[in-house]
This record gives C-alpha cells, sequence and structure tokens, in this order.
C-alpha cells in the first residue's frame, strides 16, 4: 500500500489501494499517518487478513460519493464507533452475530461536552440499534459481494424491529406546546422549529435548511442533497404554506448565511438538542409519546384527509412511490369519524 497524500480539493488524506481505489484517511496528517500505519501493520483490505476496520476504509472510501450527508456521516460514525470497539485489528471475518447484537444492546458512553465533561451513558433505542446494525450488514454484504471476505459472518443477522411510529401530532397538541413556548423566552426560537415542522419536511432538513435553499419566491425549499436522492434522481421540494413562506422570507433576510432555524443562542440546531426539548415539553405538558418526526406524520395524514390523493401525498413528503405513504405515514385509522364518512359516502354511491 503506497504512502499517504494530501488532496487539497477535500482538504483530507488519502491512500491509493494497489486495485487504484482511493481511502479516505483523516484531514490531519499525523492521525492520517496513524491511521496508514495501523492498516498497514494489520494486512491487506482483503482475503483472509482482511479487518473490519480495513474493510469500513474501503467502504466509506467507495461509497462517499454515492450518499447523501447525513447517511455518510452515519456510515462514518457507526463503522469508526464499532471498529474502537472490537479493535483496528480484528480480522473481519472472526466478528460473529451475538458480538454485535451484544454491542448494540449494551450501554454507550456519553458525549464529551465543550467543557470537558461527559455525558451520561445511555442504551441506544431500538431505532438507534436498527440503523447501526443495518449499516455493518451492509458493510459486510458489500465486502463479501466484491470478493475481498470469503464468507459474510453477519449474514442472516435479524436486527431488533421497533414499533413503527403512530403518534401524531393533533391541532390542539400543537396549540399546547406553541403556547408553552411563547411562555419562556429561552423557548422561543423553539416555536419557530415547531412552526416549521407543520410543512411535512424531516427534521433534519428543518434543522440544516438556509437561505441558499430557498426558491426566490420564497414558496419552497430545494435541496439537492437529501435521503432518497439516490431513489428520486431528483432535488427534494419542500412546498411552503403561506405563513410559512412568511416565515422563510423573514428568516432568509436576518440569516443570510448558515441555518435559517436556530436556538436562542444562535446556534444551528441539534438533533440530541430537539429530541431534549421535545422530551421536556412531554414531561410538562402530559402529553405521549410525542417527536419531532411525529409532525412529518401528522402532515401526511392531516394531507390525506383533506382529499389529496396518495400520489400528491408522496410526492409533498419527497417520495418516489405511494408504498410509504400507505404503509407508514398515512394513520387514516386513528380517524374513525372520517372513515364512517367515507363508508356514507360510498353507500350512497351504490344506492343512486
Amino acid at each position: 500500500m503506497r504512502k499517504p497524500f494530501y488532496r487539497s480539493s477535500h482538504k483530507c488524506w488519502y491512500v491509493k489501494r494497489d486495485n487504484g481505489s482511493f481511502i479516505r484517511l483523516d484531514p490531519e496528517e499525523s492521525t492520517a499517518y496513524q491511521i496508514w500505519q495501523r492498516m498497514v501493520a494489520s494486512g491487506c483490505d482483503s482475503g483472509l487478513d482482511a479487518t473490519f476496520y480495513g474493510l469500513a476504509e474501503s467502504f466509506v472510501a467507495e461509497h462517499e460519493a454515492l450518499l447523501g450527508k447525513s447517511a455518510f456521516d452515519a456510515v462514518c460514525r457507526h463503522a469508526g464507533t464499532f471498529a474502537s470497539h472490537v479493535g483496528t485489528d480484528r480480522i473481519a471475518t472472526e466478528i460473529s452475530k451475538s458480538e454485535v447484537v451484544k454491542w448494540l444492546r449494551e450501554s454507550k458512553p456519553g458525549r464529551k461536552r465543550k467543557d470537558g465533561s461527559v455525558g451520561k451513558s445511555k442504551v441506544w433505542s431500538l431505532y438507534a440499534q436498527r440503523d447501526a446494525g443495518a449499516i455493518l450488514k451492509r458493510i459486510f454484504k458489500w465486502a463479501h459481494d466484491e470478493g475481498r471476505i470469503a464468507k459474510n459472518p453477519l449474514a442472516g443477522l435479524k436486527l431488533a424491529q421497533p414499533r413503527p411510529r403512530t403518534q401524531t401530532v393533533s391541532y390542539s397538541m400543537h396549540a399546547r406546546l406553541i403556547q408553552d413556548c411563547q411562555q419562556s423566552d429561552k423557548s422561543r426560537s423553539f416555536m419557530l422549529y415547531l412552526i416549521a415542522s407543520r410543512c411535512g419536511a424531516r427534521p433534519q432538513q428543518i434543522r440544516e435548511v438556509t437561505a441558499n435553499h430557498v426558491l426566490a419566491d420564497g414558496t419552497a425549499w430545494v435541496f439537492g442533497d437529501h435521503k432518497t436522492r439516490n431513489k428520486t434522481k431528483r432535488p427534494l421540494v419542500v412546498y411552503l404554506s403561506p405563513c410559512l413562506q412568511t416565515l422563510t422570507r423573514i428568516l432568509a433576510v436576518r440569516h443570510p448565511s448558515g441555518s435559517m432555524f436556530r436556538t436562542d443562542s444562535g446556534q444551528s440546531w441539534k438533533k440530541d438538542t430537539v429530541c431534549r426539548r421535545m422530551s421536556r415539553l412531554r414531561t410538562r405538558l402530559g402529553l405521549p409519546d410525542v417527536i419531532a418526526y411525529s409532525y412529518r406524520h401528522s402532515f401526511a395524514t392531516d394531507s390525506l384527509l383533506a382529499g389529496n390523493s396518495l400520489a400528491t401525498v408522496a410526492a409533498l413528503l419527497g417520495h418516489s412511490s405511494t408504498a410509504m405513504v400507505s404503509r407508514v405515514y398515512g394513520h387514516l385509522d386513528q380517524h374513525n369519524q372520517h372513515l364512517l364518512d367515507a363508508v356514507r359516502k360510498t353507500s350512497q354511491v351504490r344506492s343512486s
């Protein structure tokens, strides 16, 4: 394996493998050389001596341009955490399914804070376990399909499947959340986040939207890089209600660069920060298991109740087909009166 080199266009150190592909190392030269030396010491990144660390680095290098930013960050984070857990010199084919399951279920160290302290350790939710496990399975399957390992030790691994999210945010719930935020100066920035959530965008898009994502007329947000980019093959357009169009124009002028929706301290919203805010609101108001993603489910359900077709709702959510709306997002079973009215209309057609 050749020595690392610095690629200025990516502001990162890389190493070229014998087959011509590149492996991304690290932006810092000293760290990049440490990673390279471990890779050399652990042997080749394919065959019987392939380490999980080497396979993960190769997978990341080959898929960086194919994955959206959030998906790429998740792969790097979970693969890196697991590599640190098992050791960078661990032979990939020696890793067992039970070892992966144990790692997914065990308590994880808390995150390091700015003041140097470390947060409380916690056990991942079933959703987090499923996502991390799916990334490991994908890396091993890719390595086996590419002939880099003789067998896939995670073949047939069954991951715990969490129950589908069914909780939606009714108008009365939303009003209570907004009212609670209005009563505290420290929560008014989160009130804007909740108002934006009613557009049906993914929580991540609300956290990351900038003035550059706004159409010239302020009627929509357009994301070239998004979760379903590889499936839809087109940008994601989030259409805005008149109220949110006005709010977007105001925030785009106020924050011409960086995130439009910010915390009280002017920082971009982070996933953990939003989760903690929602948790405190749920506890204080005695609400059911409402999370930030519940707003997206609510938008889909409200759109169906308004008479929009499945195809229209799928387009509004940024999906290429109606399957996800039917299977995951449309919670019409929670609206008995709507279904009763549908039966009544059907019976009137038959009797006419």
